[in-house]
């Protein structure tokens, strides 16, 4: 059987259940152990009022992204200072703590200048700068999904010392070298809302698809000044601290293979919407945490392709893909039972209270990997 034939055949079942579950109006029960999601937003220093123009926009983006999606949004860098102030480090340092806990997504946004010396990346702000070495400490016993995205030039360091399980950060460069303003940031945070960055057409877009859409429209900008370009953004998510660029992925799969068989980058950045779908809305915090791992599953077996006689390749893959659309059809079958099973007695009269149907949809957070030897940040 062809390999692609299988996969359009697949995603055809998927998209048919997908289609029949968003046309049920009912909403499903609120699940109280998903995940708060919050987005803190840092505007570094600008050193000139273009900069800070530039920054400014970039930052009221995303801000006005996190308050459609209505989750928690912080912004750091934007107000006035005085004497007796806190300095924007602290401020950064006290906002982690806040939004930061084992039921939490957060993602951590810095639009601004790095800069990169004697092997120590830092991101530039009034007052004290901002080491990776900072929030590797401040992150270091967290297990919650954490998106880190630093915009700046000179920010791929960040990458060696912040990657790790349930972590993605992306870079706006591949070296600390690359030390020229980086445009990164500002087509980063227009894609967060750009319908034109979904790639795959779920009615959505993912971290990872508004990283691609931010690459593309760098390369695009310094071919159309007819300028060597100055900076190659980079994403990790599997661990490896590598970083993916732009150039190893067709649409939102890597194609490049790792000679480790390491899973690719992407695939969690994928999972992961700052605004979701109405579908996406509907789903409990389990069964998105039973797509992700048999996503997971299907990554791992393609890694493994190769070395197993094709036949069993797809049966095995078509009974991975048979679990995951039985997933979708659960959810259409039962959209008010989905919660997890040690939900309070709360939870289960909200889910037997009319008004329970028609809970906002935004209410419903989402929780949703680098296969080259070329890119390393170092």
């Amino acid at each position: 059987m062809n390999f692609r034939f299988f996969d359009c055949l697949t995603l055809t079942l998927i998209s048919f259940l997908m289609v029949s579950t968003g046309a049920d109006d009912t909403a499903r029960a609120v699940d109280h152990d998903e995940p708060t999601r919050s987005v803190i937003v840092v505007q570094g220093v600008g050193g000139s009022p273009q900069f800070d123009d530039s920054f400014r926009a970039a930052c009221s983006k995303i801000e006005s992204a996190a308050k459609k999606a209505k989750i928690n949004f912080t912004w750091i860098g934007g107000g006035t200072k005085t004497a007796d102030s806190k300095s924007d480090r602290d401020l950064l340092k006290i906002a982690i703590e806040s939004n930061l806990n084992e039921k939490s997504q957060l993602w951590l946004i810095l639009i601004g200048h790095g800069t990169y010396s004697r092997n120590a990346a830092k991101f530039n702000l009034r007052g004290p700068d901002l080491l990776a070495a900072d929030l590797t400490n401040w992150l270091e016993d967290s297990t919650a999904p954490i998106a880190i995205v630093n915009c700046a030039s000179s920010s791929a360091p960040f990458i060696n010392s912040l990657s790790g399980p349930n972590r993605i950060v992306v870079t706006a460069t591949k070296s600390g070298f690359e030390i020229s303003f980086a445009r990164f940031g500002q087509f980063f945070a227009e894609g967060i809302t750009n319908m034109e960055a979904d790639i795959d057409k779920d009615e959505q877009v993912s971290l990872l698809e508004s990283f691609l859409f931010a690459s593309k429209k760098v390369q695009e900008f310094y071919k159309s000044e007819s300028r060597l370009s100055t900076e190659h953004a980079l994403i990790d998510d599997n661990g490896d601290g590598k970083g993916t660029p732009l150039e190893f992925f067709r649409g939102v799969r890597v194609v490049a293979k790792a000679a480790d068989d390491t899973i690719p980058d992407g695939l969690r950045a994928n999972q992961l919407h700052l605004i979701e779908s109405e579908f996406e809305m509907k789903l409990s915090a389990s069964i998105k945490q039973k797509r992700y791992q048999l996503e997971m599953e299907v990554e791992k077996l393609r890694s493994q392709k190769s070395q197993m006689p094709e036949g069993e390749y797809f049966e095995k893959l078509e009974l991975i893909m048979t679990k995951l659309a039985q997933l979708y059809a659960s959810q259409e079958k039962n959209p008010l039972q989905n919660a997890d099973s040690n939900a309070s007695d709360h939870s289960k009269k909200d889910a037997e209270n009319p008004k329970a149907k028609n809970l906002k949809k935004d209410e419903n957070p989402s929780t949703s990997k680098q296969t080259k030897k070329a890119a390393n940040p170092k």
